[in-house]
């Protein structure tokens, strides 16, 4: 979601200082089946919308964020400069230092720690569900876990009904699958055709 900051960023940028921008994506289908910790009740984000906190305790949520269908957008629009870098989730879990050592190399980055440690430094994650932000769902929490490799939500059954929903609602999200090296063309649908249609 950060990406929809970076026009911000631009502006600000007034003395036109070298930025390093990493764009984390992920497979669509992991993303459209996710849900958050605090906000379990329903499906976190959708093509159209991503639910976020409308009230300052957190306890009222509402579809009110950019859905992947934005994201992916303002990605398009910056995914060609210099000065950013695409990285695919799957691949910083499953090789957390080679990911770094290539950001090293391209940009001459020095870090402080090793990615694969991340999980281990709870004064550096990037959330911590306590007080006003406990997690509803501890089981959906992933910060503090080392993760190397993840099962694959969105082939569950009981999510069938949302992919085939989200996909014929808005056929881009195909366009992304591909493009992002997730899927070589959508044959992978049939059978949500077969179950659905």
């Amino acid at each position: 979601m950060d990406v929809n900051q970076l026009p911000f960023i631009d502006r600000l940028n007034v003395n036109d200082k070298k930025l390093v921008i990493l764009i984390v994506v992920r497979d669509i289908r992991e993303v459209i089946t996710s849900k958050h910790p605090i906000c379990d009740e329903e499906y976190f984000i959708g093509h159209d919308y991503s639910c976020w906190p409308t009230s300052s305790d957190f306890s009222t949520w509402n579809q009110e964020g950019t859905g992947v269908t934005g994201v992916n957008k303002q990605i398009q629009k910056v995914k060609g400069r210099e000065d950013v870098t695409i990285i695919k989730y799957e691949d910083l879990v499953s090789r957390p230092d080679g990911i770094q050592k290539e950001l090293q190399k391209k940009y001459g980055l020095l870090f402080e720690a090793s990615f694969s440690d991340y999980h281990n430094r709870s004064d550096k994650l990037a959330y911590k569900y306590e007080g006003r932000y406990r997690a509803n769902n501890q089981e959906l929490v992933l910060e503090g876990k080392k993760i190397t490799e993840k099962q694959l939500r969105w082939k569950s059954e009981e999510h069938d009904n949302r992919i085939y929903e989200q996909f014929t609602q808005c056929p881009s999200l195909f366009d992304a699958l591909k493009e992002f090296g997730y899927e070589e063309n959508d044959d992978w649908f049939d059978y949500y055709i077969e179950k659905f249609s």
